[in-house]
């Protein structure tokens, strides 16, 4: 019961509707990446109100109206009605009846959701693309700028059209079609031990506890999924507990070809695990494409809606996830956990770490000095009274990190499949937010895999390259630079700012950064604490400038992607809402 993603439109008169079923085919089709034929979209409509699943890859989880993205934990047969509590899992909702409609998130905001009221009509998607192309127009929102060139993402809460807002995770959000009021509630029942704290001689055994619950309540035909294994110990730990609850699970890894080879690497740990727990795996080589780099990091923007830098895993211009589509997979079991930021003892170290905004850098850096609008942070997500700063980190983990980063790297993925998340479960997550409380629990769950798993060690080196060194090769840094010359970049970009940015990636200093960062990775193996601390106290906030040319490539990239889409619509005569 799965699918990709959705799009919902309420007219606030129903004889004003502007697009027809044909319009929102055609939209569907030009959403789809462009390396498949994707599967016709389920419709649903009545007076006044419009659904669209797009890109279905299985039966689909649709009732009266009413769509759930994504998978569920529980087996609830309720999550379609309007006003009742939010399921279980890892999902995006959007449910209706002839009072209200009303768009649901999960516990930790693992699908994005983004919606839009003006005094016409009422829009609601997973994709901020779909929105924009049935608005009609596109107003660029300066601070997502900002945010991409600092972060790599957009910021803790800013999307890439002004009038574009994310519901919140764990939200119910729900839209009087009479008044035409928009409320915001909470979806999750409470926790009623939230507050009570475990005890350090407990922790291993609850969260094994509850991950067994989690596996066994997983309402899958797992044969048609794959789980991606890594090196490390989430997915690991995912697969022991699938194993125990009856799941016979595929495994696959990809990175480049050389890190097969690596000693300790994520490939070469991933593979041994595979071995050991007599799991099939299937490895894909992500690092090169025969395709021109337009096409291929184009695809990349256009599945990531430009909302996140982390392409090193995309380099084959997806083709990976192509083929897996094109053989009937489904979709993929991910084993993120929600265990919490990493140690910090200082304050904004969190912040700094999780999303760093412009002035966390050196008044030197290049960065600062790109024209770049000014960008606010949240009164909510500042450092709270008595609050210390491992605790603002957890709380900017589960506000910021999981919601704008997890969440599109999902995103990305459902493009061509769908994902699944059980490790954030309530059941799981609840008790992580437990252990935080007095510890961390990142160590749970390395100690939990360790006594339940393969004596095997934990991969110390990615099976991919960094970002700096994928946009330096040639071809890449070629289509960067021609992007970030075009009439696009001298829209979003001054031209000083435009002139630094291709002055820095002329300039090969870069190097000595690559190899600042190998040293560092090094210590850390022989010295985690140690290699922790000169990380934080001595290296300052910093971007290697690819990797800076390549956020403000995405930037370029995405305005021309969002104003086409606006384009398309404008041209074709329908629009959501009247133009200003």
């Amino acid at each position: 019961r799965t699918m990709s993603g959705l799009l919902l439109a309420c007219w606030r008169d129903a004889s004003s509707r502007t697009h027809t079923a044909d319009d929102l085919l055609e939209l569907a089709r030009s959403l789809a990446p462009t390396n498949i034929s994707p599967n016709r979209p389920i419709l649903r409509e009545s007076p006044g109100l419009a659904l669209a699943v797009l890109n279905p890859v299985s039966s689909a989880r649709v009732r009266e109206g009413c769509a759930c993205v994504g998978t569920l934990v529980d087996s609830r047969e309720d999550w379609w009605k309007v006003g009742h509590d939010s399921p279980d899992g890892s999902y995006a909702i959007c449910r209706s009846d002839g009072d209200r409609v009303e768009v649901v998130t999960d516990d930790l905001g693992s699908r994005p959701l983004w919606y839009v009221q003006t005094a016409d009509v009422f829009l609601a998607s997973t994709s901020q693309r779909a929105i924009v192309r049935l608005l009609g127009d596109f107003r660029l929102n300066p601070r997502a700028v900002s945010w991409m060139l600092s972060a790599g993402c957009l910021g803790p809460e800013d999307s890439w059209d002004s009038r574009l807002q994310r519901v919140p995770r764990g939200t119910r959000l729900t839209l009087d079609r009479h008044a035409w009021t928009l409320t915001a509630s909470r979806g999750t029942p409470p926790d009623d031990l939230a507050a009570v704290p475990v005890s350090e001689a407990e922790q291993v055994t609850l969260m094994g506890k509850a991950l067994a619950q989690t596996c066994e309540a997983l309402d899958l035909s797992v044969p048609d999924w794959r789980l991606p294994l890594s090196g490390g110990k989430d997915s690991r730990c995912l697969l022991i507990y699938l194993q125990r609850a009856g799941f016979k699970s595929r495994c696959i890894t990809w990175g480049m070809e050389q890190s097969r080879l690596g000693q300790n690497s994520d490939a070469q740990v991933a593979a041994l695990v595979a071995q050991a727990m007599g799991v099939e795996q299937e490895y894909f080589v992500v690092d090169r494409t025969a395709e021109p780099q337009v096409d291929a990091l184009g695809r990349y923007v256009a599945a990531s809606e430009g909302l996140i830098d982390h392409v090193s895993a995309y380099m084959d211009g997806l083709d990976m996830w192509r083929e897996l589509f094109e053989s009937g997979v489904v979709g993929v079991v991910r084993g993120e956990v929600a265990t919490g930021w990493y140690v910090v003892k200082a304050p904004e170290h969190g912040r700094r770490a999780i999303v760093p905004a412009l002035g966390d850098y050196s008044a030197r850096s290049v960065i600062r000095h790109l024209d770049l609008p000014v960008q606010t942070w949240p009164e909510h997500l500042r450092q709270l009274p008595g609050e210390t700063p491992q605790q603002h980190a957890d709380r900017l983990y589960f506000e910021i990190r999981l919601p704008r980063v997890l969440a599109t790297l999902n995103l990305l993925k459902c493009a061509y499949l769908e994902v699944a998340e059980p490790l954030l479960s309530r059941a799981v997550a609840h008790l992580a937010r437990r252990i935080l409380l007095t510890g961390r629990a990142i160590p749970v769950m390395r100690d939990l895999t360790m006594q339940e798993g393969p004596d095997l060690p934990f991969a110390t080196d990615s099976a991919l390259a960094s970002i700096e060194r994928c946009v330096r090769e040639g071809a890449v840094a070629q289509e960067v630079r021609r992007e970030l010359s075009s009439e696009t970049a001298t829209r979003v970009f001054s031209g000083n700012a435009i002139e630094l940015l291709l002055g820095a990636m002329a300039d090969h200093s870069s190097d000595k950064g690559l190899a600042w960062k190998r040293a560092l990775r090094g210590a850390a193996r022989l010295a985690p604490a140690r290699a922790q601390r000169l990380g934080t106290q001595v290296v300052p906030v910093s971007v290697l400038p690819f990797q800076l040319a390549f956020r403000a490539y995405i930037a370029s990239r995405t305005v021309d992607m969002l104003a086409a889409d606006a384009a398309a619509s404008a041209l074709s005569g329908h629009r959501a809402t009247a133009a200003p």
